[in-house]
């Protein structure tokens, strides 16, 4: 059979036209190859983090980690209560400078008053002992906006180690007031402050957390889990290294201590954003590197890597990120196989148009060095290296 091409196609007009498709396609599904032309190195030098009840490998210039998010969880029915973990500071402080920040602390809730009573936001300061250092906890308004629940927050020195907690206490459902009476008068704290005094006197510090004990781990400080008899725990650990004024790379440790992360699972979620993706190609194009499964510390994961071509900044991220799923067959009662999410991004973002000062293939060799390093602490039956 021979092919012959419409003489109508072969007219200026039209072969203008199929040029012009052409060249759209290739602007809407082209994504440039990037390589910074001065790229940076992550340091030789490696440093063992604890990550709740496991830890991790990282090179030094990743720095301590920052604490977004780390909750213990008390009951798992619809009456569960919760204390929050902060830490203020990451890294080592001295004593002085402790009683600084919580003296700054202070003045600052007995400054803010609240806009309706006028009453200040601190209502009781209290003492605490620990075996590892003092702690003083604060009473006071949620907010300055109408006083109603009560926070109670512990902040303690633990061994050069700054770590604060807090919970909250809430009115009775159908309280019984007197006219005019401040609704934070019917609050009950002390059996929230009960709570912050229980978890106050079973917290210790980590010099080495290769040798981390049985507990939670969260920046040095162990949270020794079988006295506190909390019922889950979560966390989120952030890492990054400065390439200026803006994070080059920022590296996420996230977990569920017993109860898995919603459907669909890491390979769904993100096919369905490269679909979404070229849908609308003006705002950026996506190129996926790895669609993996692989087992770290003895769990199995699913692993994604791609590169995003942002059109706004033209500029390129690079997303590497492995994600395992908890099932009840696993076992819902331990916090040994907690769900996990890792994740490291690196390059333009929304907000940024820094471009990347590592290449992807630079950091795909990093993070197959990082990964492998996760593994249970000793204390919670890990095996020493």
């Amino acid at each position: 059979m021979n092919f012959r091409i419409p003489p109508r196609l072969l007219t200026w007009p039209a072969l203008s036209g199929i040029g012009i498709a052409c060249c759209v396609l290739v602007y809407f599904f082209y994504i440039p190859s990037y390589t910074p032309a001065v790229m940076k190195t992550f340091s030789s030098q490696t440093r063992t983090h604890c990550v709740g009840r496991y830890l991790i490998d990282l090179p030094t210039d990743l720095g301590e980690p920052a604490v977004s998010y780390a909750v213990l969880y008390f009951g798992l029915g619809p009456g569960f209560k919760r204390v929050e973990i902060e830490t203020p500071k990451t890294g080592d402080i001295d004593w002085p400078t402790f009683e600084r920040l919580v003296a700054a602390r202070r003045a600052e809730l007995i400054s803010t008053k609240d806009a309706e009573s006028g009453v200040a936001m601190l209502l009781k300061e209290e003492a605490v002992s620990t075996p590892d250092g003092r702690a003083v906890m604060f009473r006071r308004l949620y907010s300055d906006r109408g006083p109603t629940t009560l926070v109670s927050e512990l902040h303690a020195f633990v061994q050069g180690r700054y770590v604060s907690f807090k919970t909250e206490s809430y009115p009775p459902a159908t309280p019984i007031r007197q006219s005019g009476e401040a609704e934070y008068k019917l609050v009950d704290p002390e059996p929230a402050e009960a709570r912050l005094r229980l978890v106050a006197q079973h917290i210790h510090a980590v010099p080495e957390p290769s040798h981390a004990p049985y507990g939670f781990c969260i920046n040095n400080v162990l949270f020794s889990s079988p006295d506190i008899g909390h019922d889950e725990e979560k966390a989120t650990f952030h890492f990054v290294t400065n390439h200026g004024a803006l994070p080059s790379l920022s590296l996420e440790v996230s977990m569920n201590g017993k109860f898995g992360y919603s459907d669909p699972d890491l390979h769904t979620r993100m096919r369905e954003r490269s679909l979404a993706i070229a849908m609308y190609p003006t705002e950026g194009l996506a190129r996926t590197h790895r669609k993996t499964e692989r087992k770290l510390a003895g769990m199995p994961f699913q692993e994604w890597v791609d590169e995003m071509y942002m059109r706004h900044s033209k500029g390129t991220q690079y997303s590497l990120q492995v994600e395992n799923q908890r099932t009840d067959a696993e076992g819902s009662e331990t916090f040994m196989r907690p769900a996990m999410s890792i994740k490291i991004e690196s390059g333009s973002t929304s907000s940024s148009e820094d471009q990347s000062p590592y290449s992807l293939s630079q950091i795909e060799k990093a993070w197959d060095q990082w990964l492998p390093t996760l593994r249970l602490s000793p204390g919670n039956g890990g095996v020493p290296r």
